[in-house]
């Protein structure tokens, strides 16, 4: 769902404001560091999972 926000709010901002280069690279900028970030602590949490998992099974 906030992918999906994020996308429509990119193609609304940089079909409509092209012109605006710098604003809309920021933009992207930060979206793609949101994302590496949420992605990141995904997997962080992916590996702690299988970490419980293998000491559970202990």
């Amino acid at each position: 769902m906030q992918f999906y926000i994020f996308h429509n709010y990119l193609n609304s901002n940089l079909v409509n404001h092209t012109e605006d280069y710098e604003k809309n690279s920021d933009i992207l900028i930060k979206l793609f560091n949101y994302y590496k970030e949420s992605i990141s602590q995904t997997a962080y949490l992916l590996s702690l999972g299988e970490v419980n998992a293998l000491v559970n099974d202990i």
